[in-house]
């Protein structure tokens, strides 16, 4: 579930820009490239960041951290989108389904968040309540937002106070929204915002979690484990924090950069034509929608 999550974020470095089967190709070669390896040095008790001590509890670095480095990979080779104008496939789509979309997201987040200890205790109920603290805090409660919130309490969600989780939440929030125009400081097309939201928003959970992790919260389940940070006197689990998010994004970037060479390939074209881009992927490689009309 966790991989299937991770290609979805992936593409949408590709929005408006990709052509479908070679997108496909990229994700295939990805998951088993990129995300395997992460996921299992975060997970496998002979990682290496599990045996450094690296708090993430449901998934920041394999799944958010990664694949907004993959995505901002992908935007890089892609380019900006050469259309110019007023055109009806750059609008929102259709806001309605925008918001209920990200109900489910945020129902499944719950789900995700909650079942990540792997049993029922007070620590999954903590869990649960503190993914909804952080999708709740921030300085607009807008779509965009409440994602940002839920990758930013991914790491941290079984490893802090509530009121904690609040306060993480909020500074992310800030941080996110103080970055609102770093595609066009990198000179990218990221619509759907995979690098700021996933990348930044993910780095800030993880490393804020390092500061406010309390074995108080991780004890909860009655299983022997207590994950202290720098709040409860291990100052060093912000530096284990800092060197997991700083390998995953420099590993997945570079990665994610070799396999798109697969441009070179004969007969695989990244992107559309102009024409196409012109038009919308919808019009041009399905049929004329029907929803939103």
């Amino acid at each position: 579930m966790s991989a299937i999550t991770a290609a979805a974020i992936v593409i949408g470095g590709a929005f408006a820009r990709g052509k479908i089967l070679p997108s496909l190709i990229f994700l295939f070669a990805g998951v088993t490239v990129v995300y395997c390896p992460i996921a299992s040095w975060t997970w496998n008790a002979n990682g290496w960041a599990y045996q450094l001590g690296v708090l993430d509890f449901a998934g920041s670095s394999p799944v958010h951290m990664s694949t907004s480095a993959a995505g901002l990979a992908y935007a890089l080779v892609l380019g900006r989108q050469r259309i110019s104008g007023e055109n009806s496939h750059q609008k929102p789509h259709n806001l309605t389904i925008t918001f209920i979309g990200t109900v489910f997201v945020l129902m499944g987040w719950l789900g995700f968040d909650g079942s990540s200890t792997l049993n029922t205790s007070m620590r999954s109920v903590v869990a649960v309540f503190n993914t909804v603290i952080g999708a709740s805090m921030g300085p607009a409660a807008t779509c965009e937002r409440i994602v940002s919130g839920l990758v930013e309490i991914t790491p941290a969600a079984a490893y802090v106070q509530p009121w904690l989780a609040a306060v993480i939440g909020l500074l992310t929030g800030l941080v996110c929204s103080s970055l609102e125009e770093i595609s066009t400081w990198i000179k990218i097309d990221d619509d759907l915002e995979v690098f700021k939201l996933h990348g930044i928003g993910g780095a800030c959970g993880s490393f804020l979690t390092g500061l406010f992790a309390a074995s108080t919260i991780s004890s909860l389940d009655g299983l022997g484990n207590e994950y202290s940070g720098a709040i409860d006197g291990h100052g060093k689990q912000m530096s284990y924090q800092l060197a997991d998010i700083c390998a995953t994004l420099s590993y997945s970037f570079i990665m994610s950069s070799i396999l798109l060479n697969l441009k070179y390939m004969p007969f695989i074209d990244l992107r559309i034509t102009d024409d196409a881009e012109e038009t919308g992927l919808d019009l041009d490689r399905f049929h004329d929608e029907v929803i939103g009309n």
